[in-house]
């Protein structure tokens, strides 16, 4: 297991791609000649983004992004064992990072805590949000493009995400996820 300091720093630099994450994922959804599987996984992370009452609320100063950034990684983390048909370039890339970053989730969280994470990720694909479920943002290019809106909206409105105090920042990340994956 890696140190607290190297886990957060490496954290730290989720949030900083935070946005270019969000683009790669959009772009696997939008990507037709992907199979469907892995388009399930990318609208499962893009609908919880617009989630409001996800595992830890965005108002949570850096710990709100940090839930979001995990879910991303363990959706892309499914999706990568899926067909990502015509997906090239700055998109592949960052999907296969994306997915290679689950094992620094699961060093982070433990062997308690991330199978729990892992279930509720996996569970996702069946989540209706704001009237829009995951197999119908793979099947509708309209409701993609609202989609689309949205987290475009919701990474406007993401508070700062300082990383000053990383040993309270890892506190409050796992006490969340401790208290809601029961």
């Amino acid at each position: 297991m890696a140190d607290l300091s190297a886990q957060m720093e490496k954290m730290k630099g989720w949030i900083d791609s935070f946005a270019s994450d969000v683009a790669a994922i959009q772009a696997l959804l939008a990507d037709d000649k992907a199979g469907d599987d892995a388009r399930l996984f990318a609208a499962a992370a893009l609908n919880y983004l617009v989630t409001r009452l996800d595992l830890i609320p965005d108002w949570e100063e850096t710990c709100g992004i940090l839930d979001d950034a995990m879910i991303l990684r363990l959706e892309m983390g499914f999706a990568s064992d899926k067909d990502l048909g015509g997906l090239a370039g700055d998109a592949l890339h960052a999907v296969g990072r994306l997915a290679n970053d689950v094992e620094a989730v699961k060093d982070f969280l433990g062997a308690d805590l991330y199978p729990r994470l892992k279930k509720y990720a996996e569970e996702l694909t069946h989540v209706v949000v704001r009237g829009r479920s995951p197999r119908l943002l793979v099947d509708d290019a309209k409701e993609r493009r609202h989609l689309f809106d949205e987290v475009r909206d919701e990474l406007k409105r993401l508070p700062p995400a300082p990383m000053s105090d990383p040993g309270r920042v890892a506190r409050v990340v796992k006490n969340y996820l401790t208290q809601k994956l029961k």
